[in-house]
């Protein structure tokens, strides 16, 4: 059997998978997405945190 992630059936998996494939996301028992929809959060928000935080990291 190959050593490594792709040599297995389930890293094959996870290779090969993208966003959509998650139906559903569960954080600490609350539903975060739901049927492929965020929940509970302004996307435009996190995206532009997430997009800083990218920035401060580059910059480091």
């Amino acid at each position: 059997m190959p050593d490594g992630l792709v040599g297995h059936a389930a890293g094959r998996l996870v290779l090969n998978a993208d966003t959509s494939c998650v139906d559903t996301v569960l954080v600490a028992g609350r539903a975060a997405r739901r049927a492929g929809q965020v929940l509970h959060h302004e996307v435009a928000t996190v995206v532009a945190a997430l997009a800083d935080s990218a920035r401060a990291v580059v910059a480091a």
